[in-house]
């Protein structure tokens, strides 16, 4: 059997595009990154953020003990495992709309299958443009590749990251996210216009695949991303809960 690093990097390879964010926070956050394997399964986390995978074990559901809430992608048949050891489940992503959980489709495009939309407007935010970023936006924009915005007078009106990238032995992604078009400018084609920028600068850099996971309820940002030419490569589900503390682990 693998030691826990080995077990992850092989079924990580396997599963990239599930596994992208964690596979992110392995190479750049090995100090808060954990793993834990039993049997076939795997739980890996880092801050307040968790991944299973595998068949269901209630072991290692048992042996996390996060501190507050905390984000669960999972497999809907572990489900009835982590309800017992966790309760007040919410959403993610609102655009579920009234269901009790996200699923999320996990979403890879190659340079070589990219539909790329000609004449963008899209561009990369001026110092003076940046500013106009909220603070968690900012942290967005100052990682990985950065991103792109549309500017209308003195209005970023929408914007697109890829703040994660992964250039590693087997692994050459980039994650894209928080592709947002404010209200007032929808129906303009203007995710469409975000997302494809932010990917052109993904395959420019010599990088392989970006990847995404999008609500699977969100059919418009979907579509886009299959016009694009993005395909869909796995699917997972996801909350946020907390730890039930009438439970000793």
């Amino acid at each position: 059997m693998p030691n826990k690093e080995e077990f992850f990097l092989d079924i990580s390879t396997k599963n990239e595009a599930r596994f992208c964010f964690m596979i992110w926070d392995y190479f750049q956050c090995s100090e808060i990154f954990d793993i834990e394997v039993v049997e076939s399964s795997i739980l890996c986390s880092y801050e307040r953020h968790a991944l299973v995978f595998g068949n269901p074990n209630e072991e290692i559901i048992r042996r996390f003990t996060p501190i507050g809430e905390t984000s669960i992608s999972y497999d809907p048949d572990w489900f009835p495992i982590i309800e017992k050891y966790f309760t007040k489940f919410s959403l993610l992503d609102l655009s579920a709309g009234d269901k009790s959980h996200n699923t999320f489709l996990c979403m890879e495009l190659k340079e070589d299958e990219f539909k790329a939309k000609e004449n963008s407007i899209s561009r990369k935010l001026t110092d003076d443009e940046y500013k106009f970023l909220s603070f968690r936006r900012r942290i967005l924009f100052s990682q990985g590749l950065g991103g792109v915005g549309i500017v209308e007078g003195n209005k970023i009106v929408g914007r697109a990251f890829s703040p994660h990238v992964v250039q590693e032995k087997n692994y050459s992604f980039a994650i894209m996210r928080d592709v947002f078009v404010d209200p007032s400018c929808r129906n303009r084609g203007f995710g469409y216009d975000l997302s494809s920028k932010i990917c052109e600068i993904i395959f420019d850099k010599g990088i392989e695949k970006c990847i995404l996971w999008v609500e699977k309820n969100n059919l418009h940002a979907v579509k886009i991303y299959e016009k694009l030419g993005f395909k869909t490569k796995d699917k997972v589900r996801s909350n946020y809960c907390l730890r039930k503390k009438d439970i000793k682990s």
